[in-house]
């Protein structure tokens, strides 16, 4: 079996499943004591979030089909090392996010990557990275209340 039978066949076990248990949400009984989420609000958001994420499995897996009749097929290879760099720069934003922060570590980490996909590090990259950086921060540190390192080099301060 090749990868994207197994996408096809992994997307299609993920969609039954979101479904099925979107199906189950719906027997949750109703309680007085619900706030604005209430106890279903959570179990349908995670149902509907793994029926698109195994829709996009599925769209992704036939148009791979589509492109892999249409390329030479010494691509692969080259694909395999593109997932390793990935890969590689993911590991180094584990390593010195502890070190340096999450703020600057994040922004490196999309500057990093829109380089290595063919960008070029330019004004326009660094704005994206920065405003992406913070835009993260704002969400799972100020609104989520999720605490993200603050770097080593803050305890200078």
């Amino acid at each position: 079996m090749n990868a994207t039978s197994r996408d096809l066949t992994f997307g299609a076990v993920m969609l039954a499943s979101g479904l099925a248990y979107y199906w189950l949400t719906t027997g949750v009984p109703q309680s007085a004591l619900d706030d604005t989420v209430g106890p279903v609000g959570l179990p349908r958001l995670y149902a509907v979030m793994l029926v698109a994420l195994s829709l996009v499995t599925i769209v992704r897996a036939a148009f791979a089909v589509v492109q892999r009749q249409s390329r030479p097929h010494d691509e692969a290879p080259r694909l395999s090392w593109r997932f390793a760099g990935l890969l590689l720069i993911g590991v180094l934003y584990v390593a010195i996010v502890p070190w340096l922060g999450y703020l600057p570590s994040i922004a490196l980490l999309i500057a990093g990557t829109a380089w290595y996909q063919g960008g070029t590090i330019n004004r326009r990259v660094i704005v994206v990275s920065a405003s992406g950086a913070l835009l993260l921060w704002l969400l799972f540190v100020a609104f989520l209340r999720i605490p993200q390192p603050p770097g080593a080099w803050t305890s200078i301060f």
